[in-house]
C-alpha cells in the first residue's frame, strides 16, 4: 500500500528524459561562469589589439578672461623709471587641438597581443571542459533518480509477492493445511518489506533534490526520471585502449587548455624580451586657437598650427628590471610544459581506469542477469512445490529475497554500466560529440 501510494505521487512529479538533462546540465552555473570567463578573454584580444591601432584625441575650447586695471613700471633710457598705467580688458579664446599616434615597432605589444589570444583560446577550452563535467554530472545523478525509482518499483514487486504469500498462508491455515506461525511468519515478511519501501522513499527524494538543484530547478521540484531506453543486450565501444589514448589526444579539451596556456607564457617571454629593443612611433598634431570669435571661424588661413614627427625610445637600463622579467617567463613556461606533461599522463591514467571499470561493469551486469534469471525459475519452482505441501514458507521467504537481491543487483550494475560509459567518454573529450575547439 505504502509503495503504490508513492508510486502514485511518482506519477504526479515532472517527468524529465536523459536528453533534456544532458542539455539543461550545459547550462549549469559552473559551465556558465566558465562561458562568462570566455568572453571577458576574447575582449582581453581586442584590448591587446588597440595598441597597434591609430591613437587618436582631440579637444576644443572656448572662454572669456578678464584683466582688471593696473599700473607697471618700466625703465625709461635714461635710467628712470616710469609708472605705465593699463587700463581693463576682456578677450575671449577659442581653441582646436587634433593629436594623432601611430605605433611603428613595439615588440612587447605584438607579443601581448599573442598572449591575449592564446589565453582567449585557454578559456574557451576551459568552458568546454566545464560543461562537460556539468553534463557528466548531470547523467550521473540523473540516472541516480532512475536508479532510486528503478529500486523502489522492485522492492514494491517485494511487498505485493509478500501479500500473496499472506494470503496463501492464510488460506492453507484456515483449510487446516497450515501452521499459525507461518501466517504471522508472513505478515512478519510484509511488515519487513513494507518498512524497506519507506526506507527507500527518503533515497529517491534525495535523488529528486539533488538533480532538480543541479538543472537550477527549484530544489522543491519532484521530478520522475523517465526510462532513457537502454538496450536489452549491452554494447559497448570496440575503441581499444590504446586507441582511446589518441582519441584523447585530439579531443580532450583540457589539453587545448594546457597547451594554450604555454603558448601564452612563451609570448610572455617574448613581451619581456622586447623591452631590450626600442620602440618606433610617429605622432602628428593640428591646433588652432584664436582671442575672437570671428578669427576663428571665419579666417581659416590664420591660426593653423601642423606638427609630425617620428619618435624613438629605448630604454637602456632600468636596473636589471627587465632580465629579471625575462628568466621569470622563462620559469612560467617550465611549468606550463611540466603541466602538460603531467595531464597527459593523468588522462592516460584515467582513460585506463574507465575503460577497465566499464568493462569489469558490464561483466557484473551480464552476470547479475543471469543470476535474476535463475532466481525467477527457484521462486517458481519453490512456489509449485510449497502449493503442493513439499516446500516450508521459509524456502519460499528465502527464495523471494534472493530473486529481490538479484534484481536490485541487476539494477545497480546496469546503470553502474550506463555511467562507466560516459564517464570514459567524457576522460577522452567526445561525452557532447567531439572537438577541441
Amino acid at each position: 500500500m505504502l509503495a503504490g501510494l508513492f508510486m502514485g505521487v511518482l506519477v504526479a512529479a515532472t517527468p524529465i528524459t536523459l536528453d533534456e538533462v544532458r542539455t539543461r546540465s550545459r547550462e549549469n552555473l559552473s559551465s556558465l561562469a566558465a562561458a562568462l570567463e570566455a568572453e571577458r578573454a576574447a575582449l582581453g584580444v581586442t584590448q591587446a589589439r588597440s595598441g597597434l591601432l591609430p591613437g587618436v584625441s582631440a579637444s576644443a575650447g572656448a572662454g572669456l578672461q578678464y584683466n582688471g586695471p593696473r599700473e607697471e613700471y618700466y625703465t625709461a633710457p635714461d635710467g628712470s623709471v616710469a609708472p605705465l598705467r593699463i587700463e581693463e580688458s576682456n578677450y575671449g579664446f577659442y581653441r582646436l587641438n587634433l593629436n594623432v599616434r601611430q605605433l611603428i615597432y613595439d615588440g612587447a605589444v605584438w607579443a601581448r597581443l599573442s598572449e591575449a589570444g592564446a589565453s582567449a583560446e585557454a578559456a574557451k577550452g576551459q568552458a568546454r571542459e566545464e560543461r562537460d563535467t556539468s553534463e557528466l554530472e548531470g547523467i550521473r545523478r540523473f540516472y541516480n533518480l532512475y536508479r532510486a525509482q528503478e529500486k523502489l518499483r522492485v522492492i514494491q514487486q517485494s511487498v505485493e509477492r509478500s501479500e500473496r504469500q499472506v494470503a496463501v498462508a492464510e488460506s492453507l491455515y484456515n483449510a487446516g493445511r497450515g501452521a499459525w506461525s507461518d501466517v504471522l511468519n508472513a505478515r512478519i515478511d510484509l511488515g519487513n518489506d513494507r518498512i524497506r519501501v519507506v526506507a527507500h522513499q527518503t533515497e529517491l527524494v534525495n535523488a529528486q533534490a539533488d538533480l532538480a538543484v543541479w538543472l537550477r530547478m527549484k530544489g522543491t521540484t519532484e521530478l520522475v526520471a523517465q526510462d532513457p531506453g537502454l538496450p536489452e543486450e549491452l554494447v559497448l565501444a570496440q575503441t581499444g585502449l590504446e586507441d582511446a589514448v589518441k582519441e584523447a589526444e585530439a579531443q580532450r579539451p583540457l589539453l587545448v587548455v594546457i597547451e594554450k596556456q604555454l603558448e601564452a607564457s612563451r609570448a610572455r617571454r617574448s613581451a619581456a624580451r622586447a623591452s631590450f629593443l626600442p620602440r618606433v612611433s610617429v605622432n602628428g598634431s593640428y591646433s588652432r586657437g584664436a582671442p575672437y570669435a570671428d578669427l576663428f571661424f571665419t579666417r581659416w588661413g590664420l591660426q593653423n598650427s601642423l606638427s609630425a614627427g617620428l619618435q624613438v625610445e629605448w630604454d637602456l637600463f632600468n636596473g636589471m628590471n627587465d632580465w629579471a622579467a625575462t628568466e621569470i617567463a622563462q620559469t612560467g613556461i617550465r611549468e606550463a610544459e611540466l603541466t602538460l606533461e603531467q595531464t597527459r599522463r593523468d588522462i592516460e591514467a584515467d582513460i585506463r581506469k574507465a575503460w577497465v571499470a566499464m568493462r569489469r561493469l558490464a561483466e557484473t551486469a551480464e552476470l547479475s542477469k543471469l543470476n535474476r534469471d535463475i532466481a525467477k525459475e527457484s521462486l517458481a519452482a519453490i512456489n509449485e512445490r510449497f502449493a503442493a505441501g513439499l516446500a516450508t514458507q521459509l524456502e519460499v521467504r528465502d527464495a523471494e529475497l534472493k530473486l529481490t537481491d538479484a534484481e536490485l543487483i541487476l539494477v545497480e550494475s546496469r546503470l553502474d554500466v550506463e555511467v562507466a560509459k560516459a564517464t570514459l567518454e567524457r576522460v577522452i573529450g567526445t561525452l557532447s560529440g567531439g572537438t577541441r575547439s
